[in-house]
């Protein structure tokens, strides 16, 4: 006995038997078996079902009897054809990622504190030229011009002017701290380091308070440490200066340095 063998149907046959279906044609009608003979002794030849249209004479072109087209259905059934699709769907190509290169800079790193080389150029509790520095709470002055050396004509003796005067401002600015104005003495302000990172300094200072069990005279004072201050990478930007003192920003301000 021979067994029969099938062809294995296109991608297509669903949406085909589906369009016919809405067309409201019976399958034997649109469709013919492979090998199944007309009445003119000549088969069809195509191994696959197939649906065909007769535009050659009026008898042709008429319907047979019981059948009614309906226009609609054909149109849905043309529109399933075309949007059947015989071959694998394609695959969008997978996202590319790119390195973005970081940016780089000669300044110092916001990660990166670099210490600050200083050096004294005067420390007292006054002036000596009788005027102090008047405000009760800390402050702080940066020099970093011979011109702005005008602001502190005042408050710190005659000598310290001649050495900001003369100071290298290419290489050097000046710093000056004021503990605050008070009304006795045994008070002190001491410059202990300055870090910058990035485009702040920080100035960490020690302020000094008199000792409860010793006397105090009465005797207004306004203690200051004024320091000259190396630079160390560019500059040439506004810098935020801060005071801390016991790990408190007691003052801060925004200077050009160039």
């Amino acid at each position: 006995m021979t067994k029969r063998r099938f062809a294995r149907r296109p991608e297509g046959y669903r949406c085909t038997r589906l369009s016919l279906r809405l067309l409201g044609l019976p399958m034997g009608l649109a469709a013919r078996r492979p090998g199944m003979a007309d009445l003119s002794g000549k088969g069809y030849e195509d191994k696959w079902p197939g649906l065909f249209a007769i535009a050659g004479s009026e008898e042709a072109a008429r319907p047979p009897a019981g059948i009614k087209v309906r226009w609609l259905p054909l149109l849905v059934a043309l529109l399933i054809l075309s949007a059947c699709r015989v071959g694998p769907p394609k695959r969008s190509p997978a996202p590319v990622e790119t390195a973005v290169p970081m940016p780089t800079s000669t300044s110092p790193s916001r990660t990166t504190e670099i210490d600050l080389p200083f050096e004294t150029i005067e420390q007292r509790d006054a002036s000596g030229v009788g005027k102090v520095y008047e405000d009760k709470r800390p402050g702080l002055l940066i020099i970093a011009r011979p011109e702005e050396t005008a602001g502190l004509k005042s408050l710190v003796r005659p000598e310290a002017q001649a050495r900001l005067q003369g100071l290298d401002y290419d290489h050097y600015f000046a710093v000056v701290v004021f503990q605050g104005w008070k009304t006795t003495n045994r008070y002190g302000v001491q410059i202990e380091r300055i870090a910058r990172w990035g485009s702040e300094v920080t100035i960490y200072a020690r302020f000094s308070e008199p000792d409860p069990n010793k006397e105090r005279g009465p005797e207004i004072t306004s203690p200051y440490h004024l320091v000259q201050v190396k630079k160390v990478g560019r500059w040439e930007q506004e810098i935020a200066f801060q005071v801390v003192v016991d790990g408190i920003n007691v003052t801060s301000l925004s200077h050009y340095v160039p």
